[in-house]
């Protein structure tokens, strides 16, 4: 006779792989389904707390997008982690870094700003694209909760150098340099900076 007991059924994994897709997840889609889950949400639950459509909710835990800073602090928020929890999956890279407490006292200082040009190379250069990704989102969404006004400009800087420099390319940024001691050029920048922030879109 057919053996017609049930078998108990497997529970699904979220530390792997989208079963629909079989694409690998990511840690933010991963950290994202868990966290929801842990507090019992459902997508439009959440939705609901965030405003972010179920659809896009639906690809960031299927590792097809990303949340960019705006909608990772609204995560955030929601689900009670923080930003760095969502990226990384751990608390870590927040550890205090005693090494670094000196510099945090002198951020205002030009000590800083010649650190950053030496230091910031060198670390990205250790970090493949997802994770200098993901560090400058947490930097982002930090700026943005602090001070509106300051993540304003700071984001229609870098959309008016990225348009600037195209690619990256060390061509493109030594033409970008040699323009850019131009005091006529420089005004015109800020020109249009001023006119991204008071007319975005």
């Amino acid at each position: 006779m057919p053996d017609n007991t049930k078998q108990p059924r497997k529970k699904t994994s979220t530390n792997q792989t989208d079963a629909s897709s079989s694409v690998k997840l990511d840690t933010v889609a991963i950290e994202l389904r868990r966290a929801r889950e842990s507090l019992g949400l459902s997508h439009s639950d959440l939705h609901r707390q965030t405003g972010i459509s179920r659809p896009v909710l639906f690809g960031y835990e299927a590792g097809r997008t990303k949340p960019g800073a705006r909608e990772l602090r609204l995560l955030s928020e929601a689900l009670g982690v923080s930003p760095n929890k969502l990226l990384f999956g751990t608390e870590e890279p927040f550890k205090p870094r005693l090494g670094l407490r000196s510099l945090v006292k002198m951020r205002n200082s030009p000590v800083m700003y010649m650190a950053m040009l030496f230091a910031l190379p060198m670390g990205f250069s250790a970090l493949d694209d997802d994770q200098v990704e993901s560090l400058l989102v947490i930097f982002a969404s930090l700026v943005e909760s602090r001070d509106k006004e300051t993540y304003n400009k700071l984001s229609a800087i870098v959309e008016l150098l990225t348009d600037e420099m195209g690619n990256g390319t060390p061509a493109e940024i030594s033409a970008f340099s040699k323009r850019a001691s131009d005091p006529s050029y420089q005004a015109e920048l800020m020109k249009r900076v001023e006119n991204r922030i008071n007319n975005p879109g």
